[in-house]
């Protein structure tokens, strides 16, 4: 498995997992998005989530690097005033003592390289001073909430802050879901080998990051969310409803999915003829056992049972979709979300594996 989830423990041994839906979904989230996009590799990722000593809400060691990051969940649009973030008018709140959530990440990830630093200089053989004046640990805070917007005026004054005040060990980036793949993926501990390897840069082996998930980090394995990673198999179904036609049936397999009349953008190829959907009309994502809807500015907006979507759903099986307009028409196009197959194809089993109808 090229991705392992951790929990802490508490002080009497016992697994520490998040307490909060929202907290347990976040990160749940983020290991399925790391788990997709490296899946095909062999190199090993461990994720700690809710880390206690020292405290983190998310801890990401690689064979090559590693990472720390701070999750939020608050809907709005992400401002800063005098070195306070908000979202609309709403205080980001950061732990006791830092006044916003990137110092206090970076804090946290002070901790962890101070205490860390030996452990690797003997993995590696290093001089201990020398690594610790050498290796890099990469930090990051990510807002979980959909309903949350970053500007990229914002992103940029934060992370070039973060430059200026930051360490000059810990780079600092702002992220949002759709992001922390790549950013977990890039993580480097930039620290060279000598000459005699070429300066080749110094790395763990799966068994290292294994022996640190638990030695150090205390790490409990999160077994709980296992069957919830990406398996190539599909975790429900859209069906298209065409006019005299059968329905189009889309496996979901991808964490996150678009669907429009763009096929060069869209996972799901919506018909030209549905002509009141938009190119890139709504967007679909895999959280933890969830599956969420978002109306992507659409230009005659999206409907679930009949209700219009004003902000991100979350989609319960059974219920229709329809793009363009309240009631399925000739040009308002009609989605069923389902999470098993229709009857007539349960009937033949083979259908299960070969379910590939329409474009994906």
């Amino acid at each position: 498995m090229p991705v392992k989830a951790y929990i802490s423990r508490d002080q009497a041994g016992k697994p520490w997992p998040p307490i909060h839906e929202h907290e347990a979904s976040a990160a749940i989230g983020l290991v399925q998005r790391l788990y997709e996009a490296v899946n095909h590799e062999p190199a090993l990722y461990a994720v700690f989530a809710n880390l206690q000593a020292p405290s983190a809400d998310l801890v990401v060691l690689s064979e090559l690097g590693l990472g720390v990051v701070e999750l939020k969940h608050y809907p709005g649009s992400l401002g800063v005033v005098d070195d306070e973030w908000y979202a609309d008018r709403r205080l980001v709140k950061a732990g006791t003592g830092y006044t916003n959530p990137r110092e206090q990440v970076q804090a946290y990830s002070g901790r962890i390289r101070r205490d860390l630093v030996g452990n690797l200089a003997a993995l590696w053989s290093h001089n201990e001073n020398d690594l610790g004046r050498a290796l890099k640990i990469q930090t990051a805070v990510c807002f979980t909430n959909p309903d949350l917007s970053i500007t990229a005026e914002v992103k940029e004054q934060v992370e070039r802050d973060a430059s200026l005040r930051g360490r000059r060990w810990s780079s600092f980036r702002l992220l949002t879901p759709s992001t922390f793949a790549a950013w977990a993926t890039a993580l480097r501990f930039g620290v060279e080998q000598g000459r005699a390897a070429n300066f080749a840069p110094h790395r763990l082996t799966s068994h290292q990051v294994d022996v640190l998930a638990r030695m150090y980090f205390k790490g409990n394995a999160w077994t709980e969310i296992d069957n919830l990673m990406p398996t190539g198999q599909p975790y429900a179904y859209i069906a298209l409803q065409q006019p005299s036609q059968q329905p189009q049936l889309f496996p979901l397999r991808a964490t996150e999915i678009k669907i429009g009349r763009d096929g060069a953008k869209c996972g799901i190829l919506v018909p030209e003829y549905f002509r009141r959907a938009s190119r890139e009309h709504v967007r679909l994502t895999r959280i933890a056992g969830n599956v969420w809807l978002e109306d992507l500015r659409s230009s005659h907006g999206t409907f679930v049972d009949g209700a219009p979507v004003e902000r991100v759903t979350r989609l319960a099986v059974g219920q229709r979709i329809t793009l363009g307009g309240s009631e399925a028409s000739e040009h308002v196009c009609e989605l069923l979300f389902t999470d098993q197959l229709p009857q007539d194809l349960l009937a033949n089993a083979t259908m299960k594996d070969t379910t590939t109808y329409g474009r994906e």
